[in-house]
């Protein structure tokens, strides 16, 4: 895949061995951890994803009532289906709009902003979307840094 390809070879070039002073790591947990030098580097996998679940978003959406109806797909491979993201993405956030506000650690009920899905606007609906599948992908990353550990 290219989105791999491309990982490979940005984690080489961002990897500053001289200034780090460590090993160099036999995957991407460097990119990831947090060591003396932290770097701000966002997945090249995770913008890849987001781009084509904004895509997928913006033809669902569209103004145009033909593409609506009839949305071209989306090409991503094999590994990963951005319909399925997407679809995916939405159920989630239909099931927050029932399970309503919670309580996050010890703020308590009220103190921060719930919105439901289901009354957000289309552009808000687009970023919630493309945020999910963020929060997926980081998630998923999370789990394989677990694994190396």
């Amino acid at each position: 895949m290219v989105v791999d390809e491309c990982h490979h070879h940005v984690s080489d070039v961002i990897y500053f061995q001289s200034t780090i002073k460590q090993p160099k790591p036999l995957n991407t947990t460097a990119l990831y951890e947090k060591p003396v030098l932290q770097l701000p580097i966002a997945s090249i996998t995770e913008e890849y994803k987001a781009g084509k679940a904004r895509t997928v978003m913006m033809l669902r959406y569209s103004k145009d009532q033909s593409i609506r109806e009839n949305p071209p797909k989306v090409r991503t491979g094999r590994k990963w289906n951005a319909e399925e993201a997407v679809n995916r993405a939405i159920g989630i956030l239909k099931h927050a709009d029932i399970v309503g506000a919670t309580q996050e650690a010890r703020a308590g009920l009220g103190t921060s902003s719930f919105r439901p899905f289901c009354k957000s606007s289309v552009k808000e609906m687009k970023e919630a979307v493309v945020h999910e599948v963020r929060k997926e992908e980081e998630e998923r990353r999370n789990v394989h840094l677990v694994q190396c550990s």
